[in-house]
């Protein structure tokens, strides 16, 4: 009976994500999988913080889910990376250039900016990359350089 309730429509999405998370990793799934988890839990958090900020909050939930937002963008960065060179394309219905892009972006965001201009200048090289996916790394580029003065 408890199984049930969990599985029905009370369980909150972040468990829904964490047992799909469990899933991937006992099924042995593609990094690509696990890493897409990741970054969907990330994204999870980040929006019940800014959610939790519009009105009276406790300082230290919203630290741990910064903390918590971090570690699971680090988790996706690290299990894009691996699928990077050993999965085929598309990856999570995003070609090469798109995932480099989002690679950048993750990058950035947990503070590895070296590794963050280094995709970013494949992407802006690549001859076949799409111009939205271009544009949006142009102004990736200023981001990173804007932080580097």
């Amino acid at each position: 009976e408890m199984t049930s309730s969990l599985v029905g429509s009370e369980m909150c999405i972040r468990d829904r994500h964490k047992m799909a998370l469990l899933n991937t990793v006992v099924k042995n799934g593609k990094s690509s999988e696990r890493a897409y988890t990741c970054l969907k839990m990330a994204w999870l958090c980040r929006g019940k913080r800014e959610l939790l900020m519009q009105g009276d909050y406790k300082k230290e939930e919203v630290t741990e889910l910064i903390n918590e937002e971090k570690e699971l963008l680090s988790n996706a960065y690290d299990g894009f990376e691996a699928a990077f060179s050993k999965e085929d394309f598309p990856m999570c219905g995003m070609d090469q250039y798109t995932m480099m892009y989002l690679l950048a972006e993750l990058a950035r965001r947990i503070g590895k900016n070296d590794e963050a201009k280094r995709y970013v200048s494949k992407v802006l090289v690549a001859r076949n990359a799409q111009r939205r996916i271009k544009d949006k790394a142009f102004a990736l580029k200023e981001k990173l350089q804007g932080k580097a003065e």
